[in-house]
């Protein structure tokens, strides 16, 4: 039943209208290239924190407004001050997290298209209107007791629908996972390409065992990269080389070209690199390994 929810969602695409209204202004507000800009999606996204944000703040309103639940079942049984003060205390507390998350949840959706930013968008729908009925309840906590209740158990509800949604972003669109996760791969140096071929800050894409590498050749130095942004798996080798670091064409996260760590977010983990050698005029790889202490 569930899977038929999410799948008529996604194949909505009226949805999208107002996407198309919300959406740029949200890109631009979060893709802004001034200092200020860069270091607020970087503070959104989590990049600071080397994990996504949203995952971690939006338990806030869920343990919140799950305890009121738990609370306002209590005082159903056995009605008491303390239980229903209890229970209000945790709607607060849950309104509070809810405005964080949505800032959050608002940077992440901006970077995302099609199926997932339909789902996303229905997601935030049903978690703004949670937030509207929690808020009607804790207006109303004093004058009707047993509206608040059922205001604040219909909010519950919809928060579990959005709930739902959001885990079907991260497990079912891959929203928010690192997609620069690197497989088992060889230890020995493997040729991928002449070093002839490789021009002075090009990105040239290569395949290695399977997998898309990304060469940057800097004076002397070869470096080499997993070729897909662990943001989105955006494709590095058509991105931009400044300042020893890569920038990813499609939401503008940067990488140390050395050490493969993330610069500039939106992206919260690093890219994957590898040794590098010429041999008989071949560029060599291998998967990277770190230097004895």
């Amino acid at each position: 039943m569930m899977q038929q929810f999410v799948k008529a969602i996604q194949d909505q695409t009226v949805i999208d209208r107002l996407a198309d209204v919300m959406q740029p202004p949200a890109r631009r507000a979060f893709r802004n290239k001034s200092r200020a800009g860069r270091t607020l999606k970087n503070i959104l996204s989590g990049t600071w924190l080397g994990h996504p944000l949203h995952p971690i703040v939006k338990d806030i309103p869920i343990g919140g407004w799950t305890m009121a639940a738990v609370f306002d079942a209590l005082d159903a049984m056995s009605a008491t001050d303390e239980l229903q003060r209890a229970a209000d205390i945790c709607i607060l507390t849950g309104l509070g997290g809810a405005a964080i998350s949505a800032v959050t949840g608002l940077a992440d959706w901006s970077d995302t298209n099609g199926r997932a930013r339909r789902i996303g968008e229905v997601h935030a729908l049903l978690n703004v209107s949670a937030t509207v009925l929690y808020t009607a309840a804790l207006i109303a906590r004093r004058s009707n007791r047993g509206r608040r209740v059922k205001l604040a158990y219909a909010g519950f509800g919809l928060m579990l629908l959005g709930g739902y949604l959001g885990g079907h972003l991260v497990f079912g669109e891959q929203i928010g996972v690192n997609h620069a996760t690197q497989p088992e791969l060889p230890q020995e140096f493997r040729p991928v390409l002449a070093a002839t071929e490789l021009a002075e800050n090009q990105p040239r894409n290569v395949d290695y065992n399977g997998l898309s590498v990304v060469l940057v050749r800097q004076g002397a130095q070869i470096h080499a990269l997993y070729a897909r942004c662990s943001h989105l798996a955006g494709p590095l080798e058509k991105g931009k080389v400044q300042d020893g670091t890569i920038r990813c064409p499609w939401h503008g996260s940067r990488f140390s070209l050395d050490t493969g760590a993330v610069v500039e977010g939106p992206a919260t983990s690093p890219q994957p690199c590898f040794d590098t050698r010429v041999v008989d005029g071949m560029i060599q790889i291998r998967a990277h390994e770190p230097e004895s202490p």
